[in-house]
């Protein structure tokens, strides 16, 4: 029994030594300088709670934390803190403590009130009285965009207007979509369309709606149709829609030529059509200037006379290559020449003789400068010579010179211009076959050159290398110079707004219109003798008065002040146009509509165009596609070219 007592006191003493010598955690009671961090411990030895003096609310650290014998941590390496009193802009201090480094709320753009400095260095600015209008939203402004304009969303008293919603600073208003109110840039608000309409944006009709983002439902307008829909509505008056032109052009419109093109209205643009302005006749090819100034030839082009840079004959009208800004045309036997709107002369085709005025003899199958040759206002060309009437009133010609055609006193062939010698002021000009004529600002006729068939009407048929007076008749108006005959248009004073015409030179078949077979001579070469007038003679036998006048190699048209179209002479190749082969040796009337100019030509065909269509209108030889009407047969009557 007491052995089992005392085995009993031994187990009760080990219990208690186990329990007060088994926890090895922290103590309640302090134990500071153990190296280890108990509660309410900031340190211990080498043992930290915190890491840095950052921790520890200090800004900077200029060297390691170390801890006092108390277990704090020595912070003598730490510095610059808020609440320390001192400043620290650097560190995005505005004030710090009752340092406020002297602002004020007034400073602040406050009306007044009193500025604290918050627990976090920062400006408190809650009892300062707000400033509407800075562009700070600040306590009771509901917005604030840095202006007192009304409409713009924020009020003068800075608040919200009706139907904005406002955030940001400055503050940022935008109208509320949905609302019934169109305000700012909403294009409409629901029911709000501000007056448009599907009409006004472009459609036919439906009714535009609005959409929830506020922009236009225009679903029922597209069902409805508008310009620009690829599909043209006639009924509301569109003509086109894009490319697709309803298989109309520029022919379908009543133009001679051109691109049609659709406008953005869904109407047709004609600025791609083109008309003629004006048409020339050559030996074999014929060109016509249209209304943007470029010229389409088209005939004979065995020496690049048609300009396109080949030497291809053409049944239909090519464009001259790079030729633009064309005043006047002229076109010899197998050449031709432009003046341009500066003034200058391009010429191409035969050069044989030098009659392009490029200093050589080399042909040109494209338009070639002529060089030192400005301010022309026309040019005429003869079978193998030129001339130019320049802006003053001088006269230039260059090419062959057989017979003095050149006018320069001498029979020696010229490339380049050469001065007309003795005229005056030149009102009017023009080539034959071999001879040269003008007419002066006086109403003078002068003519030279080749005489043989009197041509050049001074009684004789004796050539001249020098201008020489016409006669003694006084305002003539156009000079006209055939192959062998010449044809002078002159007003009177008993009729100011018409004219006659007087005719010399060959005869052979009846051109010179005078209704006379025998004029007392003959003239010509041996084994060509025919009748001639070495003076000029009245052309009769037709009604009323002469407007425009044009020769042929052996006939003669001309076209009176109503349009009327009278021509005679030789008609074998149908060159009078009367719908027969047969020659006339008096004017006769052609069966035509009424024409509103009769052109100028060298060959053996003719040309004229009408008021009431762009067409063009030839008749006469056509054996290489010269009368333009897409075949070679000869054409006794005014026939259409055909439209490019």
């Amino acid at each position: 029994m007491r052995y089992f007592s005392f085995l009993r006191l031994i187990g009760i003493f080990f219990l208690a030594f186990t329990f007060t010598h088994c926890d090895d955690g922290p103590s309640s009671v302090s134990s500071c300088g153990d190296d280890f961090l108990d509660p309410g411990e900031q340190c211990d030895g080498a043992a930290f709670a915190v890491a840095d003096c950052q921790a520890l609310g200090f800004y900077e650290q200029a060297g390691a934390l170390s801890c006092k014998s108390d277990c704090t941590v020595d912070t003598s390496a730490c510095s610059l803190r808020c609440g320390d009193g001192v400043v620290s802009a650097a560190h995005g201090e505005q004030c710090d403590g009752v340092n406020l480094e002297g602002q004020t709320c007034l400073g602040l753009g406050f009306v007044g009130g009193v500025i604290a400095c918050g627990p976090d260095c920062l400006y408190d600015t809650s009892q300062c009285l707000s400033i509407c209008g800075n562009g700070v939203p600040e306590p009771g402004e509901g917005c604030d965009d840095d202006g007192n304009d009304p409409g713009d969303g924020c009020s003068p008293l800075c608040q919200p207007e009706e139907g904005w919603t406002c955030a940001g600073t400055p503050s940022y208003c935008e109208p509320v979509c949905g609302d019934d109110l169109l305000l700012g840039d909403e294009v409409c608000d629901t029911s709000q369309l501000d007056g448009a309409t599907c009409e006004s944006l472009g459609y036919h009709g439906g009714a535009l709606a609005c959409t929830e983002a506020c922009t236009h439902d225009v679903t029922d307008c597209e069902a409805a149709g508008r310009c620009g829909d690829g599909i043209i509505q006639g009924d509301f008056g569109e003509e086109c829609e894009g490319t697709d032109l309803g298989g109309q052009g520029c022919h379908e419109l009543d133009f001679w030529t051109g691109q049609l093109a659709c406008s953005a209205g869904c109407a047709f643009d004609t600025a791609g059509c083109l008309g003629v302005t004006s048409v020339v006749q050559g030996g074999r090819f014929t060109c016509a200037v249209l209304t943007d100034r470029t010229v389409r030839c088209w005939g004979r082009n065995q020496r690049g006379q048609l300009g396109d840079g080949t030497t291809v004959d053409r049944l239909a009208a090519a464009p001259v290559t790079d030729l633009t800004g064309v005043t006047a045309l002229g076109l010899g036997g197998s050449h031709a020449c432009a003046v341009l709107t500066d003034g200058s002369v391009k010429c191409w085709g035969w050069n044989a003789y030098g009659q392009l005025g490029l200093g050589s003899i080399v042909d040109q199958a494209t338009p070639t400068t002529v060089p030192g040759l400005a301010n022309v206002n026309r040019v005429t060309a003869g079978e193998r010579h030129t001339c130019a009437v320049l802006a003053d009133g001088s006269m230039r010609c260059w090419g062959f010179n057989g017979n003095g055609r050149l006018g320069d006193n001498t029979a020696t062939d010229r490339m380049s211009p050469v001065a007309v010698s003795g005229l005056g002021s030149v009102r009017d000009a023009s080539c034959g076959g071999d001879h040269t004529c003008a007419v002066t600002a006086q109403g003078h006729a002068f003519c030279w050159g080749k005489n043989l068939h009197g041509q050049l009407g001074i009684g004789t048929t004796t050539e001249s290398r020098v201008p020489v007076r016409v006669s003694d008749f006084l305002s003539a108006d156009r000079i006209v110079a055939g192959y062998r005959h010449t044809c002078v248009h002159f007003y009177s004073s008993s009729n100011p707004a018409g004219g006659t015409a007087l005719c010399w030179g060959s005869n052979s078949h009846g051109q010179l219109g005078d209704r006379m077979s025998s004029h007392g001579s003959t003239c010509g070469e041996a084994g060509d003798i025919a009748d001639c007038s070495r003076s000029p003679v009245t052309v009769t036998g037709f009604s009323g008065a002469i407007a425009e006048l044009a020769l042929t190699p052996y006939s003669t048209c001309l076209r009176t002040d109503l349009g009327a179209l009278w021509c005679w002479g030789r008609n074998d190749y149908g060159q009078v146009g009367d719908g027969t082969f047969s020659n006339r040796a008096v004017p006769v009337q052609v069966t035509f509509p009424v024409i509103a100019r009769l052109w100028p030509g060298l060959g053996s065909h003719l040309c004229a165009t009408r008021p009431d269509t762009p067409d063009v209108f030839c008749w006469g030889w056509n054996d290489v596609g010269q009368v333009g009407d897409g075949t070679l047969e000869n054409r006794n009557a005014p026939t259409t070219v055909v439209r490019p």
